[in-house]
């Protein structure tokens, strides 16, 4: 069980607040990529840091990142990550 306290629940943020990570996805993609972002989930985990989920398509496949931030929204750690048709998650490099 995790014993860390959450001091502000999950909650839904725009693109433009969640700009280092869009940002750091639109540069790992090439110029012929289709990029659409679906949703953006904010989550303070503790006072300084912060985790963002991000979920998007990329010529129609569904893709989600997660990064870590610090609170002058530098990011401290990046995943990102691809769901295929049989709701498997397959890791992808960013």
């Amino acid at each position: 069980m995790n014993t860390e306290k959450l001091y502000f629940e999950s909650k839904f943020c725009n693109e433009t607040e969640c700009l280092p990570l869009a940002d750091a996805i639109r540069a790992s993609l090439s110029i012929a990529d289709h990029y659409q972002p679906e949703c953006y989930i904010l989550k303070v985990k503790k006072w300084g840091e912060y985790q963002v989920k991000a979920y998007y398509r990329v010529n129609g496949q569904l893709f989600y990142a997660t990064a870590k931030m610090d609170r002058m929204g530098n990011i401290v750690e990046k995943k990102s990550h691809m769901q295929n048709f049989s709701g498997n998650v397959l890791k992808v490099a960013v």
